[in-house]
């Protein structure tokens, strides 16, 4: 193999690199979530994700419960996600408290 050789098998290696960056773009990472948009208000970010719109659905109690028995259903659900050792799990729960917590301290006339 001589260097004209290596000289060719190098300027393939980077067409051939430059070709696939530049169709498969700068990728994504969906291990990150996304930043949340500045322009929603917090009201429309919250309607905007089922899961906090499914909050008893996560912290296992009726859509009726008050704000004692969600604390105690976060911290008793925590305790699990925290036992797993599972992140994602902790915030949503976390979202889920948060999204309760805003609906039972609004007022029944605006409840869904």
């Amino acid at each position: 193999m001589n260097l004209s050789d290596i000289l060719i098998i190098l300027a393939c290696l980077a067409g051939g690199y430059w070709i696939v960056s530049s169709v498969m773009g700068p990728g994504v990472d969906i291990t990150r979530p996304k930043p949340p948009s500045a322009e929603a208000p917090p009201a429309a970010k919250s309607l905007s994700n089922p899961r906090q719109a499914d909050w008893h659905l996560l912290l296992d109690l009726p859509r009726t419960a008050s704000r004692a028995d969600v604390e105690a259903a976060y911290k008793r659900q925590l305790n699990k996600a925290l036992a797993s050792g599972d992140a994602h799990q902790q915030e949503q729960l976390k979202l889920a408290r948060d999204a309760a917590l805003a609906q039972i301290s609004r007022p029944t006339s605006l409840r869904q």
